[in-house]
């Protein structure tokens, strides 16, 4: 596993320990809680899995909650699937409400109920029960440092931001190869052709609206191939 992943995993370690003890009469253990934001194709879900491995095999729990599943409609029908827009495609005000949830919770059980699905292709919904005893808890989206309401409030709610960067036709040719894996698109050109009048857009708006950063990852064509800057 690459070097950079390591060094993204040390860094979470550190600011968990740096994180003051908690008050015991809330019942709450503490809890460090990262927002990895990228725009399509980054590889965020990648790096947050590959970082949340080493820090579990160091001793310390950590999950990894996607919040690209939590769109307005399903995406069954893929003919019909509109261009991604933070204000009307996704459920913000639902993704500000899980982290507040997480942010809260006690150490007593608890069944948090997720609006999410694994993936945007994925609209069945599931029960959230993994950030109850996790010390570490990576919120990976497009949107989760988006500087619009109701994204914008996910910053304040969080204690690091990291953000992963990609070359534009890097990025292209990976969402290109996730629509054809995934049955979106039949043949290469179709592929391209919904990513230049969709994706495309949705890359250029979460750059630009993503401004709020601890960490800036750049993501490169290797696939465990990092660089970050603090």
């Amino acid at each position: 596993m690459g070097q950079k992943y390591y060094d993204l995993a040390s860094r979470a370690l550190a600011c968990y320990q740096a994180l003051p003890d908690p008050d015991v009469s809330r019942k709450q253990d503490k809890r460090l809680l990262i927002a990895l934001a990228g725009p399509p194709g980054s590889g965020k879900g990648r790096i947050a899995a590959k970082v949340a491995k080493i820090v579990n095999q160091s001793g310390v729990s950590c999950s990894v909650i996607s919040v690209d599943g939590c769109s307005q409609d399903s995406h069954n029908d893929t003919s019909s699937i509109l261009p991604k827009s933070p204000s009307w495609t996704f459920k913000g005000a639902a993704a500000v409400d899980l982290v507040q949830q997480i942010q809260r919770q006690t150490t007593e059980p608890n069944d948090l109920k997720s609006p999410f699905t694994i993936h945007v292709e994925d609209v069945d919904s599931h029960n959230l029960n993994v950030a109850g005893d996790a010390s570490i808890v990576i919120f990976e989206g497009l949107y989760v440092l988006c500087e619009d309401l109701p994204w914008a409030r996910i910053s304040s709610l969080v204690n690091e931001r990291w953000f992963v960067e990609i070359d534009h036709e890097i990025g292209r040719q990976r969402v290109v190869k996730r629509f054809l894996d995934t049955g979106f698109e039949k043949d290469y050109e179709a592929a391209c052709t919904r990513y230049d009048e969709n994706d495309v857009f949705n890359a250029e708006f979460i750059n630009r609206t993503s401004k709020e950063r601890d960490v800036t990852i750049k993501s490169t064509n290797r696939r465990d191939s990092t660089g970050s800057s603090y």
